[in-house]
C-alpha cells in the first residue's frame, strides 16, 4: 500500500493482507518471525506497539548480513478482524540508526480502524 526510500537506502513499506486464515496478533507475529528466522535473520528484540487508534501491535526487530555489512530489519504487525497490516523498515545499520526515531513516529500515526 505504501513504499518509501531515503537517499541512504533506508526503506519503509506498508502492506495490507486479508486476515485469512483468521488469526490473532500472536499467530501472525509468530508466523512472520518463523519465516524470517528460516531466511537467515537474527532476532534482536520484540516490542509492544500501538497505532494512533489504539490497535495493539508487535514490532519484531532483526539484523542480517548483506555483502559484509550489518542491516537492520523491523516488521511491525497489526491485526484487525479483516486485515493483517505489516510495516517493514530496513537498511544498513549505519544509516538505519539515524532514521529509527522517524520510523517509530511514522508507525505510530497509522490509523487502522478507519
Amino acid at each position: 500500500a505504501y513504499r518509501a526510500t531515503s537517499a541512504e537506502g533506508v526503506v519503509m513499506a506498508v502492506r495490507y493482507e486479508d486476515n485469512d486464515p483468521s488469526g490473532d496478533l500472536n499467530f501472525w507475529a509468530g508466523a512472520i518471525d518463523a519465516k524470517l528466522r528460516r531466511s537467515g535473520y537474527t532476532a534482536v528484540e520484540r516490542k509492544k506497539v500501538a497505532s494512533v487508534d489504539a490497535v495493539e501491535g508487535q514490532q519484531l526487530r532483526y539484523v542480517t548480513d548483506r555483502g559484509g555489512r550489518e542491516h537492520a530489519f523491523w516488521v511491525t504487525v497489526f491485526v484487525t478482524e479483516e486485515a493483517v497490516v505489516t510495516v517493514e523498515a530496513g537498511g544498513d545499520v549505519a544509516f538505519f540508526t539515524d532514521a529509527e526515531k522517524r520510523i517509530q513516529e511514522t508507525i505510530a500515526t497509522l490509523d487502522l480502524k478507519s
